[in-house]
């Protein structure tokens, strides 16, 4: 089950759009007894002016998340087949990898992305990397959204 954090970690990252934000909010504050106060005010006020707040006023805030966090859940909602998305998603992999660990697998395509789209101004061949190479990793992506407390 999605966490308040969860969520707002969702929104903050552009993968979960306001309406839907208050619409889980909403439905948890039906399905529960005696709802958080954060959920309820979530409702009344949107989550900008929630987060404008300062934390001792509403001290549930987005999980920081490492480079291979936004990977995972980024990948997930990406849709392989749609040029514009993908060639984003290759856009800002390439830019958030630089100075990460090359150990990680997430990272090596990250700057393997930036080869193609930097070095060699191929944006084909970014798409056609980032298609071929992605899939492989998934399955890492699933378990870190997971531990993340998205399912």
């Amino acid at each position: 089950m999605r966490t308040l954090q969860t969520q707002l970690t969702l929104w903050t990252e552009g993968l979960l759009d306001r309406s839907a934000l208050v619409d889980w909010a909403a439905a948890q504050i039906a399905a529960q007894d005696e709802p958080a106060w954060e959920l309820i005010e979530l409702v009344l006020e949107g989550p900008e002016a929630c987060m404008r707040k300062a934390e001792a006023d509403f001290p549930i805030r987005p999980l920081e998340l490492t480079y291979a966090d936004h990977f995972a859940l980024r990948a997930l909602v990406l849709e392989l087949t749609d040029d514009a998305a993908s060639l984003r998603f290759c856009g800002w992999a390439a830019q958030a990898a630089l100075a990460e660990d090359l150990e990680n697998p997430m990272v090596k395509l990250g700057y393997r992305l930036d080869h193609w789209l930097v070095d060699c101004e191929n944006a084909v061949g970014a798409l056609q990397c980032l298609r071929e190479q992605l899939p492989a990793l998934l399955p890492e992506c699933r378990d870190r959204a997971a531990r993340l407390g998205w399912s």
